[in-house]
């Protein structure tokens, strides 16, 4: 690197570093000279946050350019002979320097000069003693040694850099060793306290996928897991604490969980690694970690604990704590800092304020970028977008649909609801079924041909809301159920055809359990002799499977295996269960085995065929439709583990699945290639017994995505233009029944609430 580039990056490096410490300092002190201000007007909530503001200049990366002024053109050369002229003035080397600039170029219109020396020039002044000109650069870049402030400015980074690498180093550690004791602790196994926990996570409003852990020797309880937060509570405390103390102790971490403050703990820290030296990341801090607590057991106590069990509690886990060593980076503990103990203790027993809820954690993310951005020093640019937790929502401008009462917007999707199940009666052919594609010589359309289209057309018909006034809707479905009996093989129990069939599997999968549901449902109108058929069907469900494992598109068994279609045999098969079938328990063993296999725990997904894959796609279809924008297997997979009777209370593999899927919210959008009637129609009904603000999302997302558009005539039917990732025009029955099938599903939680 060039002498003249080194300088200017050692310049430009220390005036961002003096820019964002001052910023820092005047944020510091601004916040301390309010203080008693503060602690009077402002809730500990925001406070908390409140008193980070002087680290944000601080966190703000190095940015070359951003703080350096702009520099005025460089003047332009021209070298006639050994002369050098410039647009910057009558400046020409000395004799003395012209051999070692000596250059030829070409005057336009003047030939006669090339490589001639101007005698008629004026006198110029000599360049300094020891220069030399820089035709090409256009500059002047002077060979003076280097000076003792560039020797000091690179020792003072040098040793800036090893100290911040060293504590880092250390941060880093300490952070890992927290970790392990998270990975070493064993979950709850007390039934009655889980529930418990689980109840109190909703109340308490924190991540879904908080656990509740045991570990021994733990100084107090605490919250660790950058990512996924965990509740630790050792034994000892367990045995010791009465309930109510207890549940504050729980109420009080989960607090924590909900404001990230262990994510938010850990980037402090990497902070004062990196400004060791800068008063703000010592004292700021502090500040931010007291009010941290009290507004943790504000939260607490607000949210139902006893305020002298809570004040109980904390002397109990005080004194139980000086006994062992605390937890430290990349947690946060009940009794920390130490020097509060007092006033939290006092705090409690005699509150002097109502809790408030202040800002959230994302709106405080949002504050403190923008007291960043405008602080001095910083690029006079817009911010860039902060990520909340209700920008998982579609961006689109409000629609009639969005501001309208709820009332009015459950009226909206019912009528469309209706419509849709209506024009679908109107679809159904002489012989009872429905067509995957109007399209000649098309065969099956996504994942379903006509068996699998009518029994998905089927299922959307059974579901339709009590009070929908349908014509000819029984009549449809027994008309579609004689398709599907007519449709058996004999030989193999197979509801569709085997034969040259590349669907044949999954189209059978969905007929299964639309021929189990429907005749179960109304055994007493259809009177079909239903039970033989449906034994077949699971007998050929079973020689379909894979030794030990599940299901893929071969009728043979070929050791392949896929999650979409494994979980919808797993379906059929426990709704042949439920309805008094025998189905064999390795079927159930295997497929779970492969749910299992391809679930990964930190993101909640379960893979394609594999665990981290994203959804499969049509060949034609990748493109346009890029399968890491929607969890269609994770939300079949979600279906599966939820007909065999997992418990959404209690399954933290369904409650990391089902915050996967919130940030993957329907979004009718051809130009990103979000459309998947397959996603939203097994996404909304795996949503439905989650419960709470993830499912209130994914219905408002799902109704706004469908009712908006639905194509309709003046009858009132509706239907949806086949535009997804798995249907093309002349597939739109199909489209249909998807679409209806997820109306179906948020129309029916909304009913139940």
């Amino acid at each position: 690197m060039a002498l003249v580039d080194i300088q200017a990056a050692i310049g430009e490096w220390a005036a961002w570093a003096w820019r964002a410490g001052l910023a820092s300092l005047a944020a510091l002190a601004v916040l301390l000279i309010a203080k008693p201000l503060i602690r009077r007007r402002v809730s500990a909530h925001t406070a908390s946050w409140l008193w980070l503001v002087p680290l944000v200049p601080l966190a703000l990366p190095f940015a070359p350019g951003l703080v350096r002024p702009p520099m005025p053109a460089a003047p332009a050369f021209v070298t006639v002979g050994a002369e050098v002229r410039t647009s910057a003035g009558p400046h020409a080397p000395s004799p003395s320097v012209r051999e070692d600039v000596r250059s030829t170029v070409d005057v336009p219109g003047d030939p006669s000069r090339v490589g001639a020396t101007d005698s008629a020039a004026p006198e110029r002044a000599p360049f300094p003693v020891g220069a030399t000109a820089s035709v090409a650069r256009g500059s002047v870049a002077p060979d003076e040694p280097e000076g003792d402030a560039l020797s000091l400015a690179r020792a003072l980074g040098l040793a800036w850099f090893v100290v911040a690498v060293a504590l880092l180093a250390v941060t880093l550690l300490r952070i890992v060793r927290t970790h392990r004791v998270v990975r070493r602790a064993k979950p709850c196994e007390d039934v009655a306290l889980r529930r418990r926990f689980a109840l109190l996570v909703r109340e308490q409003r924190a991540p879904r996928t908080t656990r509740l852990l045991l570990a021994p020797d733990l100084a107090s309880p605490a919250t660790a897991g950058l990512l996924r937060p965990a509740v630790l509570v050792s034994p000892e405390v367990l045995a010791e604490l009465a309930p109510q103390e207890l549940e504050f102790a729980l109420r009080h971490e989960l607090a924590h969980a909900r404001r990230r403050d262990v994510l938010v703990d850990a980037l402090v820290r990497v902070v004062r690694a990196v400004w060791f030296f800068h008063p703000s990341v010592w004292i700021a801090p502090l500040h931010a970690a007291r009010a941290r607590e009290l507004a943790c057991d504000e939260a607490a106590v607000a949210r139902g604990s006893d305020a002298l069990g809570a004040a109980r509690a904390l002397l109990h886990v005080i004194e139980h704590g000086r006994r062992r060593p605390a937890l430290g980076a990349g947690s946060v503990p009940l009794t920390h800092p130490r020097s509060l103990e007092e006033e939290r203790v006092m705090q409690l027993m005699k509150p002097t304020r109502p809790a408030l809820r202040g800002l959230s954690p994302f709106a405080a993310v949002a504050v403190l970028a923008a007291a960043a951005f405008s602080l001095p020093g910083a690029p006079n640019e817009s911010a860039p977008d902060v990520l909340r937790y209700d920008a998982f929502e579609p961006t689109a401008p409000p629609t009639v649909a969005e501001v309208a009462p709820p009332q009015e917007r459950a009226r909206t999707s019912e009528s469309v609801l209706t419509g849709a199940l209506t024009w679908l009666v109107a679809q159904q052919q002489e012989d009872g079924g429905w067509r995957a594609s109007t399209r000649a010589h098309v065969e099956w359309a996504g994942e379903l041909d006509d068996v699998g289209t009518t029994a998905s057309v089927l299922l959307a018909l059974e579901g339709a809301p009590k009070d929908a006034a349908i014509a000819g809707r029984k009549d449809a479905m027994l008309r579609g159920l004689r398709y599907l009996a007519a449709h058996q093989e004999k030989e193999t129990g197979c509801f569709t055809s085997t034969s040259r069939n590349m669907v044949a599997v999954p189209s059978h999968a969905l007929a299964l359990r639309a021929w189990i549901e429907l005749n179960a449902a109304h055994a007493g109108e259809f009177a079909l002799d239903w039970r033989p058929a449906a034994t077949a069907g699971v007998a050929f469900a079973e020689s379909a499977r894979n030794p030990y494992l599940g299901w893929r598109y071969s009728v043979v068994p070929s050791g392949d295996n896929d999650t979409v279609i494994t979980g919808w045999m797993l379906d059929a098969l426990a709704s042949a269960r439920r309805n008094g079938l025998e189905v064999d328990d390795a079927a159930f063993d295997g497929g779970a085995a492969i749910l299992e296999e391809v679930f990964d725990p930190t993101t909640g997904r379960y893979g394609y065929s594999a665990k981290g894959q994203p959804t499969s796609r049509l060949a034609t279809k990748a493109e346009d439709f890029p399968g890491d924008l929607v969890e269609f297997p994770t939300a079949v997979a979600m279906c599966a583990e939820l007909a065999l009777g997992a418990s959404p209370m209690e399954s933290d593999e369904l409650l990391a699945s089902a915050t996967l899927l919130a940030t993957k919210l329907p979004d009718w959008s051809r130009g990103k290639g979000t459309i998947d009637s397959y996603y939203w129609a097994f996404g909304t009904r795996a949503m439905q017994p989650m419960g709470g603000v993830l499912t209130a999302r994914w219905n408002a997302a799902v109704e706004r995505a469908l009712v908006e558009h639905a194509e309709s005539d003046d009858e009132g039917r509706a239907w949806w233009v086949a535009v997804d990732a798995w249907h093309d025009e002349g597939s739109e029955v199909g489209m249909t029944a998807m679409c209806a099938l997820a109306l179906e599903a948020a129309h029916r939680e909304r009913l139940d609430r």
